[in-house]
């Protein structure tokens, strides 16, 4: 009898801590519910900026690329790029309006734009093709000593691959050669000659052994 007692002693504790809980629970939300429902709503309208800011950049995305490719004249060319300088796109609008500008021998102008796109990319292949071209406009200018040293800064960088290098000093070879310098055509020509194991670079290499200097 006791031990019944003492079962239900227990039990009657049980509960009593329970319901305790589960009272100090419920006031806990009563409490705070409206903190949690503004909590909430701040997070909704977080997503919502969020998502909106998002779509907005890519449908200004879309707008560019389209813009873009729908240029067709030298006008539209720069109306596109002045609207649109910011965007990655805008290169290759860069792009197609230099080489307007060397059709038309405006090489000054057609220096600045391969230039511009160079600083821009993260495209290590265009990067390197920009380089290239923006020496040939300073060629094309009459700025021999300017592109050979341009040329040669690009063939010492070890970072770009030993076609694009080879190329680059056979150019500033072949200027050097133009000018009557032939201690700078030599220079060139030894580091060209160092390029080798690369398809690329070895065509430039049998090129460059056609006009050697002697």
């Amino acid at each position: 009898m006791k031990k019944k007692e003492n079962k239900k002693q227990i039990d009657a504790e049980i509960n009593r801590v329970l319901l305790s809980d589960f009272d100090k629970i419920e006031n806990f939300v009563v409490g705070r519910w409206k903190q949690m429902f503004i909590g909430a709503g701040v997070i909704i309208v977080l997503v919502a900026i969020a998502y909106g800011i998002m779509l907005k950049k890519e449908n200004n995305e879309l707008a560019a690329q389209s813009a873009i490719a729908n240029a067709a004249t030298k006008q539209q060319l720069i109306e596109v790029i002045e609207r649109y300088s910011s965007y990655k796109e805008a290169d290759y609008a860069r792009i197609r309006l230099a080489r307007i500008y060397s059709a038309e021998n405006d090489f000054a102008k057609a220096q600045e734009l391969f230039k511009a796109v160079a600083q821009n990319t993260q495209d290590q292949e265009l990067k390197c093709q920009m380089l290239l071209d923006e020496a040939y406009m300073l060629e094309k200018a009459g700025k021999f000593d300017d592109a050979v040293k341009s040329f040669m800064i690009i063939g010492n960088n070890s970072m770009y691959a030993k076609g694009v290098r080879a190329e680059a000093y056979y150019g500033a070879m072949r200027l050097a050669i133009k000018q009557n310098k032939k201690d700078e055509a030599a220079k060139a020509f030894t580091q060209l000659n160092l390029l080798t194991g690369d398809d690329v670079a070895a065509v430039w290499i049998n090129l460059a052994k056609a006009i050697e200097v002697k």
